[in-house]
Protein backbone atom coordinates (compact mmCIF):
# COMPACT_ATOMS: atom_id res chain seq x y z
CA UNK A 1 0.00 0.00 0.00
CA UNK A 2 1.40 3.75 -0.75
CA UNK A 3 0.65 6.64 1.28
CA UNK A 4 1.30 10.20 0.30
CA UNK A 5 1.46 12.20 3.58
CA UNK A 6 0.55 15.60 3.13
CA UNK A 7 1.80 17.77 6.38
CA UNK A 8 0.82 21.70 7.45
CA UNK A 9 3.77 21.78 8.85
CA UNK A 10 7.04 19.26 9.41
CA UNK A 11 10.07 19.48 10.76
CA UNK A 12 12.66 20.82 8.32
CA UNK A 13 17.02 21.01 9.56
CA UNK A 14 17.36 22.51 6.28
CA UNK A 15 15.77 25.99 7.15
CA UNK A 16 16.63 25.47 11.52
CA UNK A 17 13.46 24.13 11.91
CA UNK A 18 14.11 20.72 13.16
CA UNK A 19 11.50 20.39 16.45
CA UNK A 20 8.71 22.10 13.68
CA UNK A 21 5.17 19.83 15.08
CA UNK A 22 7.42 16.60 15.36
CA UNK A 23 4.89 14.49 16.61
CA UNK A 24 3.86 14.20 12.71
CA UNK A 25 6.88 12.91 11.92
CA UNK A 26 6.54 10.37 15.05
CA UNK A 27 3.18 9.34 13.26
CA UNK A 28 4.45 8.62 9.93
CA UNK A 29 7.18 7.15 11.53
CA UNK A 30 5.07 4.55 13.46
CA UNK A 31 3.54 3.72 10.24
CA UNK A 32 6.46 3.12 7.99
CA UNK A 33 6.64 -0.51 8.87
CA UNK A 34 3.50 -1.41 7.79
CA UNK A 35 3.27 0.39 4.03
CA UNK A 36 5.32 2.51 1.21
CA UNK A 37 5.28 6.00 2.83
CA UNK A 38 5.98 9.80 1.06
CA UNK A 39 5.83 12.94 2.23
CA UNK A 40 4.54 16.24 0.66
CA UNK A 41 5.36 19.40 2.27
CA UNK A 42 4.12 22.29 1.20
CA UNK A 43 6.69 25.66 3.44
CA UNK A 44 5.88 28.69 3.50
CA UNK A 45 9.54 29.49 3.16
CA UNK A 46 10.95 31.21 0.24
CA UNK A 47 12.80 29.33 -3.00
CA UNK A 48 16.38 30.20 -3.53
CA UNK A 49 17.73 32.22 -6.01
CA UNK A 50 14.26 33.88 -6.61
CA UNK A 51 12.77 31.03 -8.51
CA UNK A 52 8.78 30.57 -8.96
CA UNK A 53 8.90 27.72 -6.90
CA UNK A 54 11.41 24.47 -6.19
CA UNK A 55 11.36 21.17 -5.12
CA UNK A 56 13.89 19.51 -2.36
CA UNK A 57 13.69 16.08 -1.78
CA UNK A 58 15.73 14.23 1.08
CA UNK A 59 15.27 11.01 2.43
CA UNK A 60 15.15 11.31 6.37
CA UNK A 61 14.42 8.59 8.72
CA UNK A 62 14.41 6.21 5.53
CA UNK A 63 11.64 7.91 3.82
CA UNK A 64 11.17 10.10 0.97
CA UNK A 65 10.12 14.13 1.49
CA UNK A 66 9.60 15.83 -0.84
CA UNK A 67 9.13 20.10 -0.05
CA UNK A 68 7.60 22.93 -1.79
CA UNK A 69 9.07 26.28 -1.56
CA UNK A 70 6.94 28.76 -3.49
CA UNK A 71 7.73 32.50 -3.97
CA UNK A 72 5.47 35.12 -2.50
CA UNK A 73 3.31 36.62 -5.35
CA UNK A 74 0.18 39.40 -4.91
CA UNK A 75 -2.35 39.23 -5.73
CA UNK A 76 -3.36 36.01 -3.44
CA UNK A 77 -5.34 34.27 -6.24
CA UNK A 78 -2.49 34.56 -8.55
CA UNK A 79 -0.43 32.58 -6.58
CA UNK A 80 -3.01 30.26 -5.61
CA UNK A 81 -3.01 29.60 -9.36
CA UNK A 82 0.46 28.78 -9.72
CA UNK A 83 0.63 26.65 -6.88
CA UNK A 84 -1.86 24.62 -8.11
CA UNK A 85 -0.67 24.53 -11.56
CA UNK A 86 3.15 23.44 -9.88
CA UNK A 87 1.14 20.79 -7.59
CA UNK A 88 -0.25 19.40 -10.61
CA UNK A 89 2.91 18.73 -11.90
CA UNK A 90 4.35 17.31 -8.80
CA UNK A 91 1.41 15.09 -8.38
CA UNK A 92 1.63 13.87 -12.79
CA UNK A 93 5.50 13.11 -12.23
CA UNK A 94 4.76 11.29 -9.21
CA UNK A 95 2.52 9.14 -10.51
CA UNK A 96 3.72 8.82 -14.24
CA UNK A 97 7.67 8.57 -13.65
CA UNK A 98 8.36 7.37 -10.59
CA UNK A 99 5.09 5.13 -10.45
CA UNK A 100 4.26 6.44 -6.81
CA UNK A 101 0.34 6.21 -6.88
CA UNK A 102 -1.32 6.60 -3.59
CA UNK A 103 -3.81 4.45 -2.37
CA UNK A 104 -4.14 7.24 0.16
CA UNK A 105 -3.48 10.91 0.72
CA UNK A 106 -3.01 11.59 4.64
CA UNK A 107 -3.59 14.85 5.57
CA UNK A 108 -2.18 15.87 8.70
CA UNK A 109 -3.98 19.14 10.32
CA UNK A 110 -6.93 20.30 8.36
CA UNK A 111 -5.19 23.20 6.42
CA UNK A 112 -3.79 21.16 3.56
CA UNK A 113 -7.01 19.04 3.17
CA UNK A 114 -7.97 22.28 1.34
CA UNK A 115 -5.66 21.50 -1.68
CA UNK A 116 -5.35 17.84 -1.22
CA UNK A 117 -9.02 17.74 -2.23
CA UNK A 118 -9.30 19.06 -5.50
CA UNK A 119 -6.18 16.32 -6.10
CA UNK A 120 -8.27 13.86 -4.73
CA UNK A 121 -11.18 13.95 -7.26
CA UNK A 122 -8.61 14.75 -10.19
CA UNK A 123 -6.45 11.11 -9.10
CA UNK A 124 -9.32 9.43 -7.49
CA UNK A 125 -7.62 9.03 -3.93
CA UNK A 126 -8.96 8.14 -0.33
CA UNK A 127 -8.03 11.11 2.02
CA UNK A 128 -7.78 10.76 5.58
CA UNK A 129 -6.88 13.59 7.78
CA UNK A 130 -5.35 13.63 11.42
CA UNK A 131 -5.84 16.71 13.44
CA UNK A 132 -3.81 18.19 16.04
CA UNK A 133 -5.06 21.50 16.58
CA UNK A 134 -5.55 23.58 19.90
CA UNK A 135 -8.02 26.02 17.90
CA UNK A 136 -11.10 23.50 18.03
CA UNK A 137 -10.77 23.46 21.73
CA UNK A 138 -10.56 27.09 22.43
CA UNK A 139 -6.63 28.09 21.99
CA UNK A 140 -6.03 30.42 19.95
CA UNK A 141 -8.89 31.69 18.81
CA UNK A 142 -9.57 31.96 15.09
CA UNK A 143 -12.10 33.60 12.92
CA UNK A 144 -15.22 31.12 12.32
CA UNK A 145 -14.66 31.41 8.36
CA UNK A 146 -11.85 29.05 9.31
CA UNK A 147 -13.80 26.57 10.62
CA UNK A 148 -16.00 26.60 7.82
CA UNK A 149 -13.02 25.49 5.69
CA UNK A 150 -12.09 23.14 7.98
CA UNK A 151 -15.97 21.84 7.40
CA UNK A 152 -15.40 21.39 3.89
CA UNK A 153 -12.01 19.14 4.79
CA UNK A 154 -13.82 16.95 7.17
CA UNK A 155 -16.83 16.45 5.10
CA UNK A 156 -15.12 14.99 2.09
CA UNK A 157 -12.36 13.06 4.19
CA UNK A 158 -12.71 9.35 4.50
CA UNK A 159 -12.05 9.47 7.95
CA UNK A 160 -11.01 11.76 10.90
CA UNK A 161 -8.29 10.79 13.11
CA UNK A 162 -8.36 13.66 16.38
CA UNK A 163 -5.54 12.19 18.91
CA UNK A 164 -7.96 12.77 22.10
CA UNK A 165 -11.84 12.15 22.39
CA UNK A 166 -11.64 16.29 23.80
CA UNK A 167 -10.51 17.47 20.53
CA UNK A 168 -13.18 15.46 18.24
CA UNK A 169 -15.94 16.89 20.52
CA UNK A 170 -14.22 20.46 19.43
CA UNK A 171 -13.93 19.86 16.08
CA UNK A 172 -17.65 18.53 16.22
CA UNK A 173 -18.55 21.71 18.45
CA UNK A 174 -17.27 24.34 15.98
CA UNK A 175 -17.61 22.71 11.99
CA UNK A 176 -21.29 21.35 13.56
CA UNK A 177 -20.85 18.00 11.84
CA UNK A 178 -21.58 14.42 12.97
CA UNK A 179 -18.63 12.57 12.75
CA UNK A 180 -19.33 9.89 14.81
CA UNK A 181 -19.17 7.15 12.00
CA UNK A 182 -16.10 8.65 10.60
CA UNK A 183 -13.58 8.89 12.99
CA UNK A 184 -10.95 6.74 15.27
CA UNK A 185 -9.51 8.62 18.16
CA UNK A 186 -5.25 7.68 17.96
CA UNK A 187 -3.01 9.30 20.18
CA UNK A 188 0.49 10.76 19.40
CA UNK A 189 3.21 8.12 19.26
CA UNK A 190 6.30 8.09 21.21
CA UNK A 191 9.47 7.08 20.43
CA UNK A 192 10.66 4.57 22.58
CA UNK A 193 14.04 3.33 21.63
CA UNK A 194 14.80 6.88 22.91
CA UNK A 195 12.07 7.31 25.53
CA UNK A 196 12.16 4.03 28.08
CA UNK A 197 12.71 2.70 31.69
CA UNK A 198 15.86 3.17 33.29
CA UNK A 199 16.23 2.75 37.23
CA UNK A 200 17.89 5.57 38.39
CA UNK A 201 20.17 3.69 41.82
CA UNK A 202 20.97 7.52 43.12
CA UNK A 203 19.49 8.62 45.98
CA UNK A 204 18.12 12.16 44.64
CA UNK A 205 18.48 14.97 48.30
CA UNK A 206 17.32 17.22 45.54
CA UNK A 207 13.56 16.96 44.12
CA UNK A 208 13.28 17.63 40.61
CA UNK A 209 10.25 19.24 38.52
CA UNK A 210 10.83 18.46 34.83
CA UNK A 211 8.78 20.80 32.65
CA UNK A 212 9.12 20.77 28.95
CA UNK A 213 6.97 23.48 26.95
CA UNK A 214 7.18 26.43 25.13
CA UNK A 215 7.61 29.58 26.63
CA UNK A 216 4.08 31.13 25.72
CA UNK A 217 1.18 31.82 27.14
CA UNK A 218 -0.74 28.95 26.78
CA UNK A 219 1.81 26.92 29.09
CA UNK A 220 0.84 29.33 32.27
CA UNK A 221 4.31 29.04 33.73
CA UNK A 222 3.61 31.51 36.36
CA UNK A 223 1.17 29.54 37.88
CA UNK A 224 3.66 26.98 38.56
CA UNK A 225 6.17 29.68 39.96
CA UNK A 226 3.61 30.92 41.88
CA UNK A 227 3.16 27.10 43.39
CA UNK A 228 6.42 27.09 44.22
CA UNK A 229 6.43 29.53 46.74
CA UNK A 230 3.08 27.77 48.54
CA UNK A 231 4.85 25.01 48.23
CA UNK A 232 7.31 25.68 50.24
CA UNK A 233 4.66 26.63 53.02
CA UNK A 234 3.84 22.65 52.90
CA UNK A 235 7.58 21.94 53.80
CA UNK A 236 8.34 21.53 50.32
CA UNK A 237 11.74 22.15 50.61
CA UNK A 238 15.16 21.86 48.06
CA UNK A 239 12.88 21.47 45.09
CA UNK A 240 14.55 22.72 42.01
CA UNK A 241 12.72 23.15 38.83
CA UNK A 242 14.31 22.38 35.15
CA UNK A 243 12.49 23.98 32.08
CA UNK A 244 13.05 23.09 28.38
CA UNK A 245 11.97 24.97 25.76
CA UNK A 246 11.91 27.57 23.28
CA UNK A 247 11.00 31.04 24.40
CA UNK A 248 12.47 34.01 25.86
CA UNK A 249 12.84 33.23 29.17
CA UNK A 250 13.63 37.30 30.36
CA UNK A 251 9.68 37.73 30.44
CA UNK A 252 9.34 35.77 33.71
CA UNK A 253 12.10 37.49 35.10
CA UNK A 254 9.51 39.83 37.60
CA UNK A 255 7.29 37.30 38.55
CA UNK A 256 10.16 34.75 39.54
CA UNK A 257 11.28 37.72 41.31
CA UNK A 258 8.09 38.20 43.09
CA UNK A 259 8.04 34.45 44.00
CA UNK A 260 11.76 34.79 45.50
CA UNK A 261 12.07 31.62 43.75
CA UNK A 262 14.43 32.71 40.84
CA UNK A 263 17.46 30.29 41.75
CA UNK A 264 14.96 27.31 42.16
CA UNK A 265 14.42 27.46 38.26
CA UNK A 266 16.89 26.96 35.48
CA UNK A 267 15.77 27.43 32.08
CA UNK A 268 18.22 24.84 29.85
CA UNK A 269 16.31 26.21 25.88
CA UNK A 270 15.28 23.96 23.23
CA UNK A 271 17.08 20.63 23.54
CA UNK A 272 16.68 17.56 21.31
CA UNK A 273 14.73 14.05 22.11
CA UNK A 274 18.09 12.05 23.39
CA UNK A 275 18.25 15.37 25.94
CA UNK A 276 14.97 15.48 27.01
CA UNK A 277 14.85 11.39 27.40
CA UNK A 278 17.70 11.63 30.08
CA UNK A 279 16.35 14.47 31.83
CA UNK A 280 13.12 12.90 32.33
CA UNK A 281 14.79 9.33 33.76
CA UNK A 282 16.65 11.30 36.06
CA UNK A 283 13.42 14.01 36.91
CA UNK A 284 11.21 13.40 40.12
CA UNK A 285 7.75 14.46 38.65
CA UNK A 286 6.91 16.03 35.12
CA UNK A 287 4.56 19.22 35.13
CA UNK A 288 2.44 21.05 33.28
CA UNK A 289 0.66 23.70 34.22
CA UNK A 290 -1.29 25.02 31.15
CA UNK A 291 -4.21 26.71 30.18
CA UNK A 292 -5.28 24.92 27.26
CA UNK A 293 -3.92 21.76 25.85
CA UNK A 294 -4.70 19.33 23.20
CA UNK A 295 -2.98 15.83 23.71
CA UNK A 296 0.57 16.47 24.82
CA UNK A 297 3.58 14.51 23.28
CA UNK A 298 5.06 15.51 26.35
CA UNK A 299 3.16 13.69 28.73
CA UNK A 300 3.57 9.41 26.65
CA UNK A 301 6.89 10.34 26.63
CA UNK A 302 7.41 11.51 30.56
CA UNK A 303 5.33 7.84 30.93
CA UNK A 304 7.43 5.92 28.24
CA UNK A 305 10.17 6.74 30.74
CA UNK A 306 8.34 6.38 33.94
CA UNK A 307 8.29 10.24 34.74
CA UNK A 308 4.97 10.68 36.98
CA UNK A 309 2.86 13.32 35.70
CA UNK A 310 1.37 16.60 37.78
CA UNK A 311 -0.49 18.49 35.11
CA UNK A 312 -3.44 20.74 34.80
CA UNK A 313 -7.06 19.03 34.01
CA UNK A 314 -7.74 20.49 30.38
CA UNK A 315 -8.10 18.99 27.05
CA UNK A 316 -7.26 15.87 26.78
CA UNK A 317 -4.72 15.24 29.46
CA UNK A 318 -7.51 13.21 31.84
CA UNK A 319 -7.78 10.87 28.87
CA UNK A 320 -3.79 10.11 29.27
CA UNK A 321 -3.61 10.37 33.25
CA UNK A 322 -4.98 8.49 36.10
CA UNK A 323 -4.12 7.20 39.88
CA UNK A 324 -1.48 5.44 39.20
CA UNK A 325 0.90 7.44 36.77
CA UNK A 326 -0.30 11.26 37.63
CA UNK A 327 -2.55 14.02 39.86
CA UNK A 328 -4.22 16.26 37.80
CA UNK A 329 -5.49 20.10 38.89
CA UNK A 330 -8.14 23.16 38.44
CA UNK A 331 -5.65 25.65 35.73
CA UNK A 332 -4.45 28.56 37.30
CA UNK A 333 -4.96 27.13 40.75
CA UNK A 334 -1.68 27.72 42.28
CA UNK A 335 -2.68 26.48 45.64
CA UNK A 336 -4.16 23.34 43.92
CA UNK A 337 -0.80 22.78 41.86
CA UNK A 338 1.48 23.14 45.03
CA UNK A 339 -0.54 20.67 46.79
CA UNK A 340 -0.70 17.84 44.06
CA UNK A 341 2.97 18.52 43.66
CA UNK A 342 3.96 17.68 47.43
CA UNK A 343 1.87 14.87 46.89
CA UNK A 344 3.45 13.47 44.28
CA UNK A 345 6.74 14.58 45.59
CA UNK A 346 6.83 13.22 49.28
CA UNK A 347 4.08 11.68 50.26
CA UNK A 348 2.92 8.96 47.10
CA UNK A 349 4.72 6.46 46.18
CA UNK A 350 4.66 5.61 41.80
CA UNK A 351 5.62 2.49 39.81
CA UNK A 352 7.59 3.90 37.58
CA UNK A 353 8.58 0.17 35.97
CA UNK A 354 4.79 -0.09 35.71
CA UNK A 355 3.89 3.31 34.38
CA UNK A 356 6.89 2.87 31.81
CA UNK A 357 5.52 -0.31 30.85
CA UNK A 358 1.95 0.42 30.56
CA UNK A 359 2.80 3.50 29.11
CA UNK A 360 5.35 1.98 26.08
CA UNK A 361 2.18 -0.52 24.94
CA UNK A 362 -0.25 1.88 24.80
CA UNK A 363 2.18 4.98 22.84
CA UNK A 364 4.97 2.67 20.79
CA UNK A 365 5.49 3.36 17.30
CA UNK A 366 3.85 -0.74 16.84
CA UNK A 367 1.03 0.50 18.62
CA UNK A 368 0.11 3.71 17.04
CA UNK A 369 1.06 2.07 13.74
CA UNK A 370 -1.00 -0.66 13.83
CA UNK A 371 -3.89 1.86 14.28
CA UNK A 372 -2.89 4.38 11.44
CA UNK A 373 -2.41 0.89 9.23
CA UNK A 374 -5.92 -0.50 9.83
CA UNK A 375 -7.69 2.36 9.22
CA UNK A 376 -6.20 2.77 5.72
CA UNK A 377 -6.93 -1.13 5.01
CA UNK A 378 -10.88 -0.29 6.35
CA UNK A 379 -10.69 3.04 3.61
CA UNK A 380 -8.94 0.78 0.95
CA UNK A 381 -11.01 -1.85 0.84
Amino acid sequence: MKVLHWPSSYPNPQRGKPFDCIFIKEHIKSVAPFCENRILYVSTDQPSQNKLFEINTTVEDEIKIDRFYFKTIRPLWIANVYIRIALLYYFLRLIVVEKFYPDILHIHFYQSGLWAILFCRIFRLKMVVTEHWTAFVGFPIIPEKKFEKAKKVFRYSSCILPVSSHLLRGIEEKTKLDLSKKNKIINNSVDTKIFYYKPNHFLNVTKTILVVARLDEQKDLPNLFSALRILKQYGGFGVKVIIIGKGDMTQYDEILNQNNVGKDVTFMGERDKYFIADEMRKADLLCLSSISENSPCVIGEALCTGLPVVSTDVGGIPELLDDSNGVLVHPKDPEMLAAAIYKALFQKKFDRKTISFKAQAHFSYESIGKQIFSVYKNKNA
